[in-house]
């Protein structure tokens, strides 16, 4: 027959190449086996097929690639296995291998198996072997290498370890021990490490990672300056909002005078109005509309995650009206065709019913809740969700704002029984209602109040999110001071309240609890309790034990 019709070296590279591409392993290594067969029966017969080379390691590199990237839970598993085999081989007098001398390229794909699979100690063994291949030079960890080691750290949350393997490359480079063949991706996988550590000093290192950058020449581009701003927007510093605007204004001055590497994209921007969401700072906050017109300017879209932060910000203004106009641009922008926005999304809910419910309008929460209860592109409200209406009747100061609020706590019991609901009260949603009752003129508030406190009782043991705070006790008592019906039976209720604060360990004096406590000893002085110097002598007593508790645990932590 015609030899030259019989598939080589080449074309079985390429096939395997192919299914490694393909993410198809097992297949690369079928292929790649049937090749050596083929070779080794060949062989034996003293020719090789045409285009066959025994010390071709692009193949086998093709299979090692395709275990790699995988994503086979036994990927570093196989890949050691076929290295195994391959040095056997290379060691082997007349081994189908010959004198082949396995390199670094081979080895970085187990390396990067271990280091994407989160096996830092393996991958950490198998660099330091490399490290001493002082027989096979080929075989000693080369730029990629240590990249491996940079990511695998950085993916496993370690910005130390990053930082270190980086240090580690720099120095080999110093030395002449490797080709100056580093760039950005080095670095900024260290700075993006850095801008996702929760180390107080963070921003600072990643700085110094950046700085490192430019010193030796490598220029930064926008993902290290992003990067970078990340940190700082994610740091604790007064300078945050200052320093990530001063990083953007570097950004524009470079790529206006040509560098288009470093042109900012919604993940700078992004990370400049998150800086000033999260800035303590008077002022920062108004500084995001300026922002947000740098980056119209552009031609950057908003991205959803943009849209987020903004809401947050109009959220934090408390300004639920501009919460309301990003809401509906999102909602344009969605329906003009970008559908990576979620306008439907359960944080866009969230984030518009908190608004108005900060806002203290109760009607305008209630609004929000009911067109989220029937949209069905939307997840369906929790309790947290209906919580935020009582909140608003709370806030509202209402002189109705206790009833309204009694029925929007039957209606959350109702959304359970009739439709399923995620929306069964919780221990918040009885305290908002009782502190609503708290505040209320009707003078059998101390009652209803009183009721609500027993059923929350009924429902202690048996859920552990219902069992009673010291602002549920106190409310109440709040509650029973102002009630103007059946004062005996009220003081009654005060009295069983106060006996049961006598076996809680919660009425620490923390500044919270000293308001409540002031809270209630104002209530009961002006109540029309005939017991209530008896009360007053109580909670004296209780505030006395609690100031001793307070002092012990303080003497405690000393000694320790």
């Amino acid at each position: 027959g015609d030899s030259s019709l019989i598939p080589g070296i080449v074309c079985h590279s390429s096939l395997i190449w192919a299914y490694a591409r393909a993410g198809e392993a097992k297949q690369a290594e079928a292929v790649m086996i049937r090749m050596m067969n083929a070779n080794r029966k060949d062989h034996g017969k003293g020719r090789q097929q045409p285009g066959f080379s025994t010390q071709d390691m692009d193949a086998w590199n093709g299979v090692l690639a395709s275990w790699a990237d995988s994503g086979d839970v036994d990927a570093a598993k196989n890949i050691a296995k076929i290295i195994d085999n391959l040095q056997k081989q290379s060691q082997s007098a007349g081994g189908i291998a010959g004198s082949v001398m396995l390199s670094s390229s081979t080895y970085n794909r187990l390396l990067g198996c271990y280091t994407r699979q989160n096996d830092l100690s393996a991958a950490e063994e198998l660099h330091g072997w490399m490290l001493e291949q002082s027989d096979n030079s080929t075989a000693r960890p080369d730029s990629q290498s240590y990249l491996s080691m940079i990511i695998g750290s950085a993916d496993a949350g370690n910005a130390e370890a990053s930082e270190m393997w980086l240090n580690r490359l720099c120095d080999q480079i110093q030395e002449g021990a490797l080709p100056f063949s580093i760039d950005q991706e080095c670095f900024n996988v260290v700075i993006g490490a850095w801008s996702k550590s929760v180390n107080p000093a963070a921003a600072e290192r990643a700085t110094a990672v950046f700085q490192r950058m430019v010193a030796i020449g490598i220029d930064p581009d926008v993902v290290s300056y992003s990067s970078l701003i990340w940190a700082w927007a994610r740091s604790k510093s007064r300078h945050s909002v200052q320093t990530t605007l001063d990083l953007l204004q570097r950004m524009l001055q470079e790529w206006e005078t040509g560098n288009t590497s470093v042109k900012p994209n919604h993940v700078t921007f992004n990370g400049v109005l998150w800086a000033m969401l999260h800035s303590g700072v008077d002022g920062d906050l108004a500084k995001a509309s300026t922002i947000v017109r740098q980056m119209e300017a552009l031609g950057i879209k908003k991205t959803a995650a943009i849209y987020t932060t903004l809401m947050n910000l109009e959220l934090k203004r408390c300004r639920p009206d501009r919460v309301e106009f990003v809401i509906e641009e999102m909602k344009s922008a969605f329906e003009a065709g970008d559908s990576s926005l979620e306008p439907f999304a359960r944080n866009v809910f969230v984030t518009h019913l908190q608004a108005w419910s900060k806002a203290g309008n109760p009607e305008k929460t209630e609004s929000v809740l009911s067109e989220w209860i029937v949209n069905e592109r939307a997840p369906k409200p929790t309790t947290q969700d209906f919580n935020a209406v009582l909140q608003a009747w709370l806030r509202s100061k209402r002189p109705n704002a206790a009833e309204k609020a009694e029925a929007g706590l039957a209606q959350m019991k109702q959304m359970v029984e009739s439709h399923g609901f995620d929306c069964r009260p919780d221990l918040y949603s009885f305290t908002t209602v009782i502190s609503c009752y708290a505040q209320s003129d009707n003078p059998e508030c101390g009652h209803i109040a009183y009721s609500l406190l027993r059923e929350v009782l009924e429902h202690e043991t048996a859920r552990a999110d219902m069992k009673p705070n010291l602002v549920t006790y106190a409310e109440t008592l709040v509650a029973l001071c102002r009630t103007r019906m059946d004062i005996r039976r009220a003081e009654n209720a005060a009295a069983h309240i106060l006996r049961a604060l006598r076996s809680k360990d919660f009425m620490l004096l923390s500044d919270g609890n000293k308001r409540l406590l002031g809270k209630v000893e104002s209530s009961l002085s002006k109540s029309p309790f005939p017991q209530k110097d008896g009360f007053l002598d109580q909670l004296n007593l209780k505030k006395e034990a609690a100031k001793k508790m307070a002092e012990h645990r303080n003497e405690d932590h000393r000694d320790a």
